[in-house]
């Protein structure tokens, strides 16, 4: 219900809708790229950030870099696209701060994450791992789960409900909105579920909230962030290039 399938890829529907909006002017941003492997199906510019990659496209150029601490000039991209990436990070504020700090003043973040409430899970746990608090799914997981699951769940687990990520980027934009249903318009091969989710999110209010809360996949687009001005500093103008190199220079592999 997240992917379509488009020549035996498996591609996230906001890829459509994304590519549908920018322009040829656009510089975008893949935050948390892992391979960056689907920016060369946007025709603009783009540019691929993860602490660690395999780079698998020609068409983006790739940086080392920190989603805590980005080596981007404030007011840098049109688009920062971020997905699958806010459930594998601890801190989702200081992630969330950051794309909009590199965001330029009219620009617009789209953020998709698997929903922690969801009966289906896209990762190495059982199904209803996620529904457990934290302390105790970490206290009981040595018991339950082979010792890689039981790593990756202490390190790389940190899933969200919608209600959470919206707490988060009501925090640093202005315009938030739920975009989950509407990338199924630009999807040239959605699933028929999300279509008819699709519909009853529209026509029918009083199930929409509790669609939401559930619906697997959850994708949102942000504009106008709060952060003040004078909070959106360009002080890493002069510090960029040596930053980027220092990333590369410390790169493993």
């Amino acid at each position: 219900m997240s992917t379509s399938t488009t020549g035996g890829k498996n591609i996230h529907p906001s890829l459509y809708y994304l590519k549908d909006k920018i322009s040829k002017n656009d510089l975008v941003l893949d935050l948390g790229c892992k391979n960056g492997k689907y920016m060369d199906k946007l025709s603009t510019k783009t540019v691929s950030v993860d602490i660690s990659f395999t780079e698998t496209s020609g068409e983006t150029e790739y940086v080392y870099g920190d989603g805590f601490n980005l080596p981007f000039n404030s007011n840098s991209f049109d688009f920062v696209f971020c997905s699958q990436t806010l459930e594998h990070v601890p801190d989702t504020g200081t992630i969330v701060a950051e794309a909009s700090r590199v965001l330029k003043r009219n620009g617009k973040c789209i953020f998709t994450f698997p929903n922690r409430l969801a009966p289906t899970k896209p990762h190495p746990l059982p199904r209803w791992y996620s529904y457990l608090p934290v302390p105790i799914g970490t206290r009981i997981a040595p018991y339950l789960l082979d010792d890689e699951t039981v790593e990756f769940y202490r390190t790389s687990e940190f899933m969200m409900t919608t209600i959470t990520a919206q707490k988060h980027l009501n925090r640093i934009f202005s315009d938030v909105e739920y975009l989950t249903f509407q990338t199924s318009d630009y999807d040239p091969s959605p699933h028929t579920l999300t279509k008819l989710a699709k519909r009853v999110d529209e026509n029918i209010p009083i199930v929409r909230s509790l669609l939401r809360l559930f619906w697997p996949d959850v994708q949102y687009l942000c504009k106008d962030p709060n952060i003040a001005e004078e909070s959106r500093p360009d002080a890493r103008n002069n510090l960029l290039v040596k930053k980027q190199k220092d990333l590369r220079d410390n790169a493993p592999g």
